[in-house]
């Protein structure tokens, strides 16, 4: 996937929501029409409008991303590390979803539901546990990340030669600890931080409005970046991409 493949894909996806509201809305007003407009139902339409407002505001933005941006070429971005600096884009509709973008807006890594049927998504609320892949954009390299309902179990990361243990130790608003392998692993929140560390060195961070102004030409101005440290393994980076999406699971979904 592709930036512009991912800003069509939103596209499509708040205008069948546009159109679920509106038969709603229509089958509501026609009804109302034929009984009493007591204070309820006029406090409900007019919520009703106001959701139809977002909405359309929210696709209009990502029809005006889509011609905006354009295809990006998969040609000298190949030989770039995998693991370094990314455009971070969280999507909880209708699932959640994390993505990773190298600038030239091709999708270098994508964290979803994911479930041992083979679909990315089930209904994860009627489970023990739920289930995330992570994958590159060659679909490929795939670990999975299974995450209890049970806040004092292990979130598990399953790597085809291993599985790692991440047992949480500590938790509150702004700070999130786990313990892996003799190794504390720190998620330490603010409002425009997110840092991870590593026996307390910072191997990773996520910032807002530090976007380079080429980047701009496929991204908004306020995307996220993500950042690891260049001398990160293949194996620490998949336990920070295990730590935000269990952030994400947790405290957003």
């Amino acid at each position: 996937m592709n930036i512009k493949e991912y800003y069509s894909y939103k596209t499509k996806l708040y205008l069948q929501q546009l159109i679920i509201i509106g038969i709603y809305m229509t089958i509501c007003l026609f009804f109302l029409l034929n009984t009493s407009f007591t204070l309820i139902a006029k406090w409900a339409v007019c919520l009703l409008f106001i959701v139809i407002i977002y909405y359309l505001i929210k696709y209009y933005y990502y029809v005006f991303r889509e011609i905006k941006s354009s295809i990006p070429l998969d040609s000298q971005e190949k030989e770039l590390p995998s693991y370094d600096r990314f455009l971070f884009v969280l999507s909880a509709i209708p699932f959640l979803q994390l993505k990773f973008f190298k600038s030239n807006g091709l999708c270098a890594w994508e964290i979803a539901p994911y479930n041992k049927n083979g679909k990315k998504w089930s209904n994860l609320n009627h489970m023990l546990k739920s289930t995330y892949m992570i994958q590159n954009h060659n679909g490929s390299n795939c670990v999975y990340i299974e995450i209890s309902k049970n806040k004092k179990k292990a979130t598990k990361m399953i790597l085809p030669s291993k599985t790692i243990e991440m047992y949480p130790k500590k938790e509150n608003w702004r700070t999130v600890c786990f313990s892996v392998e003799n190794n504390q692993f720190t998620i330490n929140k603010s409002l425009a931080t997110i840092k991870i560390c590593k026996n307390d060195q910072v191997i990773s961070k996520i910032t807002k409005g530090v976007m380079p102004l080429n980047w701009q030409k496929h991204f908004s101005p306020n995307t996220p970046i993500i950042e690891f440290t260049e001398t990160m393994s293949e194996r620490d980076f998949f336990i920070c991409i295990g730590l935000l999406t269990y952030l994400y699971h947790v405290y957003y979904d």
